[in-house]
């Protein structure tokens, strides 16, 4: 998989790497306090471990996700306008497998995190990042 940052010339490395942290330690805070608020709410109801409360706690890890690859494409173009660098064809093809790894990757993991939850679940098989 490669990463955004070694798509971009060296002297803008820095920059993009703090402007993704710092974006997505935004997105965690606001996970985790929703995160947070749904516990809250499923626990005055009493369904800890009702298929609801898990429903919902999947498509927050979803949206999480979502929200994860948006900062990065976010940091990689605000990092491009203010390096100056040109959006080509190259640079452009470069973010769009970089973000598509990244947001596959991250998928597996939540699926497999899920899945260790589940007594006697299968292992779930690592899947290659396809390629359109």
């Amino acid at each position: 998989m490669t990463e955004l940052q070694h798509c971009l010339p060296e002297h803008a490395r820095l920059f993009f790497i703090r402007l993704r942290n710092l974006k997505w330690e935004e997105t965690r805070r606001a996970y985790n306090a929703s995160r947070i608020a749904l516990a809250s709410e499923a626990a005055a109801m009493g369904m800890f471990n009702s298929g609801h409360q898990i429903k919902n706690q999947w498509e927050l890890s979803r949206q999480f996700i979502g929200d994860l690859a948006f900062g990065y494409l976010e940091a990689g173009l605000e990092t491009c306008a203010l390096y100056e660098l040109r959006l080509d064809k190259r640079l452009c093809d470069d973010f769009e497998s970089s973000i598509k790894n990244f947001r596959v990757a991250q998928q597996q993991h939540a699926i497999n995190n899920a899945a260790k939850k589940v007594p006697g679940a299968l292992p779930i098989p690592s899947v290659p990042p396809y390629n359109n």
